[in-house]
């Protein structure tokens, strides 16, 4: 089976995406206003339910974290793997670029449904050479170590 993307490509389209959310960041920056109420009202540990582009489910931990508008993002799958992320909160959209242990880049769009109890994040995600928009929830836990929630479960 051909790879999706060749190396070439993917390494142009991830400095595409880098100096997007570069952008991005440099604008929210300057639109801080009331993120820091924000960042601590979001910060947490969410377990996380979403849809792999080959249409297979998956489960897991997130843990997302601010240093000033700069918001970091550390998921853990069920029952193996891991990605790391970086973005940027802009009202209540969470904007992240993402990378999975296995180098795949992605870009996400959550949209932080602050009302709900628990707070939940609904997020549309791509990766180059998909043909589709996939879907991940967060939900938000009181639990503030991560490693407490790893292990078999039931969906979100």
């Amino acid at each position: 089976m051909a790879p999706l993307v060749t190396e070439r490509k993917a390494t142009g389209m991830r400095n595409v995406l880098r100096g997007h959310l570069l952008a991005v960041v440099l604008v929210a920056t300057a639109l801080h206003g009331d993120a820091t109420a924000r960042q601590e009202a979001l910060g947490g540990v969410y377990l996380v339910e979403g849809m792999n582009p080959d249409g297979v489910a998956y489960t897991g931990v997130v843990e997302l974290t601010a240093t000033g508008a700069q918001w970091h993002l550390a998921w853990t799958f069920e029952p193996a793997g891991t990605a790391i992320g970086f973005g940027v909160l802009q009202g209540d959209v969470l904007a992240v670029i993402f990378q999975t242990d296995g180098g795949l880049i992605g870009l996400a769009a959550y949209a932080v449904e602050r009302s709900t109890t628990p707070m939940r994040l609904r997020a549309s995600w791509i990766v180059p050479g998909a043909a589709d928009v996939m879907t991940e929830t967060l939900v938000k836990t009181v639990v503030r170590d991560p490693a407490l929630l790893r292990g078999p479960r039931q969906g979100v």
